[in-house]
């Protein structure tokens, strides 16, 4: 991905426009400053930068004294690179002092007063410049219903300055990226151990209870006597039932068992005359 941006010279001159008059501190002496009018020339040199001529004057103090210094002409050339300044791509100027003409300046002052004012210029080099990482690179969390967690980053990558006769063209190459963050794995709950039962045994699985003697006694039918088979089956007799009317008693201590009750009689079928 490429953003490419063009400042033509009218747009550049509209900027140095708005920037002047300015007042600039020569070194951290406060009775050292210069001030910078309009420029009276504005170019763009191909290959090179921007090239600026005006005038200015500013004031030196030497030996105690404030001695007014008229330029009659200054000429300034800003170089423009991409930079990276603590991880951040720079789009940055660096100015290259070419010309001063000093108006009725002693000839062992106009030495000193160059210096400065190169010095003073190099000392601005960090502000002459557009921090574009951070102008525009983007950083957005991703909508919390998307799991796992992301975040999208579109960020500068780098860039390439190119200045000719008409214009200054800046091309800056972005990269895209969906940062993941890793899904944080589930903790297994300890196993909780069974509550004692009561007494302190251990529980265990319960036994399957015997059948209840009711279960374990067949229903018996009633035969007819020796020899003779009955005409039709006669009801079965429930045990349980039989139980019922004679219940047993083995529960109470010392007590006798109850007398077993009769067989039924079953008459015999009428013989044939």
């Amino acid at each position: 991905m490429q953003l490419c941006a063009v400042l033509t010279r009218d747009d550049l001159v509209g900027l140095v426009e708005e920037i002047t008059p300015l007042r600039v501190e020569l070194g951290s002496r406060s009775r050292r400053v210069i001030f910078v009018g309009r420029p009276s020339r504005l170019e763009l040199v191909a290959g090179a930068g921007l090239r600026i001529r005006g005038d200015a004057r500013f004031t030196w103090d030497l030996a105690g004294m404030t001695i007014p210094v008229t330029l009659r002409a200054f000429q300034i050339l800003l170089v423009p690179s991409i930079v990276v300044r603590r991880g951040h791509h720079v789009l940055a100027f660096d100015p290259v002092l070419e010309d001063l003409d000093f108006k009725r300046v002693p000839m062992f002052l106009d030495g000193r007063i160059a210096e400065a004012i190169n010095d003073a210029l190099l000392a601005q080099r960090s502000k002459l410049a557009w921090d574009f990482t951070k102008a525009l690179g983007i950083s957005h969390e991703l909508p919390a219903r998307l799991q796992p967690a992301a975040r999208f980053e579109l960020v500068p990558s780098g860039g390439n300055v190119v200045v000719t006769s008409d214009e200054l063209r800046l091309d800056i190459a972005f990269e895209a990226h969906v940062l993941r963050r890793a899904a944080a794995e589930p903790v297994a709950a300890p196993r909780q151990p069974a509550p004692p039962r009561a007494g302190g045994s251990s529980p265990r699985a319960a036994a399957p209870s015997p059948p209840s003697s009711a279960a374990r006694v067949s229903e018996v039918p009633i035969g007819a006597r020796a020899g003779h088979a009955p005409d039709a089956a006669p009801p079965a007799l429930n045990v349980a039932e039989a139980s019922a009317d004679a219940p047993l008693s083995a529960s109470t201590a010392g007590s006798a068992p109850a007398p077993a009750p009769p067989p039924p009689v079953v008459a015999a079928p009428p013989t044939a005359r």
